[in-house]
């Protein structure tokens, strides 16, 4: 390996380093919609996380309007999910973390096809 190959190869690291997600949540999924068609929605999602500790935000996506949504954690694998809004049509919950001094989307869960 040259000096030249060497300096290319950490710059390259340096310069892609920053972009590597640290994410606290390994993985979200879909539990239950515990509320009836026409209700304010609420929803318990299965969540594991490396860090119980971690800062986080949901939100949901309904008719290109992003609203926020209140949460309890249920035991250390499941959160339910609460908003003043029923939902009609596509809709999702989209997963934010506090990495960074900045809140960056993590993970979005489509509950769309479990509302029909």
């Amino acid at each position: 390996m040259t000096i030249r190959t060497i300096i290319l190869s950490c710059l390259i690291y340096l310069a892609v380093l920053p972009m590597i997600s640290h994410a606290k949540v390994d993985y979200i999924s879909l539990h239950e919609i515990e509320s009836p068609a026409r209700q304010p929605l609420s929803i318990k999602l299965n969540i594991v996380e490396k860090d119980q500790e971690s800062q986080l935000k949901f939100t949901l996506v309904s008719q290109n309007t992003e609203t926020t949504l209140d949460y309890q954690r249920i035991n250390n694998y499941m959160l339910r999910l609460k908003s003043p809004h029923y939902i009609i049509g596509k809709a999702s919950v989209l997963v934010y973390e506090f990495e960074q001094n900045a809140w960056r989307q993590t993970h979005s869960v489509d509950i769309s096809n479990s509302l029909i």
